[in-house]
């Protein structure tokens, strides 16, 4: 979607990520403007961060897919804007990692 909005239109792209939810090989033209319309921005997360936090996360015990740990990603590395001294609430979402799945995150860097 960030690409698409940067571009005007809505794009077909490739996508490859770990967090496959989120890793839509196009952007659908409805979505596409009610982004265009009612979006100020989107934040994108390394790969690595995405991991990081997987991993992060489960140490807690949390068992979330990549897709569910983006947001704790992005506020860990501190993208998320005006947030110092506020509370602030991550929704943890994404039960569907097998324990295969997981071990193979742990794998990665």
């Amino acid at each position: 979607m960030s690409k698409s909005l940067e571009a005007g239109e809505a794009l077909r792209i490739p996508a490859s990520s770990i967090a496959v939810g989120l890793s839509t090989p196009y952007v659908g033209e409805k979505a596409f403007q009610v982004c265009r319309a009612f979006v100020e921005g989107i934040l994108v997360v390394p790969e690595s961060a995405i991991i990081r936090s997987v991993k992060d996360l489960y140490q807690q015990g949390f068992v979330i897919e990549a897709s569910g740990a983006v947001a704790y990603a992005a506020l860990s590395l501190g993208l998320v804007p005006n947030t110092v001294g506020k509370k602030v609430v991550v929704v943890l979402t994404g039960g569907n990692v097998t324990p295969q799945e997981m071990l193979e995150l742990s794998s990665l860097e």
